[in-house]
C-alpha cells in the first residue's frame, strides 16, 4: 500500500496546473498554524481531490501506484465536500454522495484499519452520514412540506457557538475573557439575524 503523508503530498501538489506554488504555501496548507482552520481543510481537500485530473501518462510505476492512491482519496474527499459546497446538488445528490462517501471509507477503512483513519475519526464520518440521511425521513414526518438542507445539519447547539465565536476571533485560539465575551454575544447576534 502507499503511505499519504505530508511530503508525498507536497510532492504532488506542486503537479497541479494552474497554481503559484511555493514552498511556504504548501507548507502552510499541510502544517496549519490553527488545526481548526475550517477554509484551510476544505482547501487542501479540494486540492487534493484536484490531483484526479493530472495527466497520468508519463508517470512511472511507482509513481503510478502513488498516483492511484491520491485518486482514490481524492474522489473520497470530492464526494464528502460536494452535498456542502455545491448549491446546485438537489437533496437526493446531496444524500448519494454522502452515502458514497460512507462506501469509500468503509472499503478504505477495513482494507486498512487504522492505518488509514483512526476509529474515532472514522466513527465520526459514518455517524455524520448516518445522521444526514436519517434526518431526511425524520423531516418529512414531521411536515412533508419542509425543506431539508445537509449544510445545516448539526446536533450540537454549543459546539456550534463556539465555532462561530472562533471564526469572529479570526480562528486565534487564545483571547481574553472580555474578547470571548464579545466574540459571544456577537455569535448569538447572528443567530438571531439568519433565524
Amino acid at each position: 500500500g502507499v503511505c499519504i503523508n505530508r511530503d508525498l503530498l507536497s510532492a504532488w501538489l506542486e503537479r497541479l496546473p494552474g497554481h503559484d506554488w511555493s514552498e511556504i504555501s504548501i507548507h502552510a496548507l499541510l502544517n496549519p498554524a490553527d488545526t481548526q482552520d475550517v477554509p484551510r481543510a476544505v482547501k487542501l481537500l479540494l486540492h487534493i481531490s484536484d490531483l484526479q485530473n493530472l495527466d497520468k501518462d508519463e508517470l512511472d510505476p511507482s509513481e503510478a501506484a502513488d498516483f492511484e492512491a491520491l485518486c482514490l482519496l481524492g474522489e473520497a474527499f470530492s464526494v464528502l465536500l460536494k452535498p456542502f459546497i455545491n448549491i446546485d446538488y438537489s437533496l437526493s445528490q446531496q444524500i448519494t454522495s454522502l452515502v458514497t462517501f460512507a462506501h469509500f471509507t468503509c472499503g478504505l477503512y477495513l482494507m486498512n484499519s487504522t492505518s488509514f483513519l483512526s476509529n474515532q475519526l472514522y466513527g465520526d464520518l459514518q455517524a455524520m452520514v448516518k445522521n444526514a440521511v436519517l434526518m431526511v425521513p425524520k423531516m418529512y414526518l414531521i411536515d412533508p412540506q419542509l425543506e431539508v438542507f445537509i449544510c445545516l445539519l448539526g446536533d450540537d447547539v454549543l459546539e456550534s457557538l463556539f465555532g462561530q465565536a472562533r471564526m469572529i476571533g479570526g480562528h486565534s485560539p487564545n483571547c481574553s475573557l472580555e474578547e470571548l465575551q464579545t466574540h459571544f454575544t456577537s455569535a448569538m447576534n447572528l443567530d438571531l439575524v439568519y433565524d
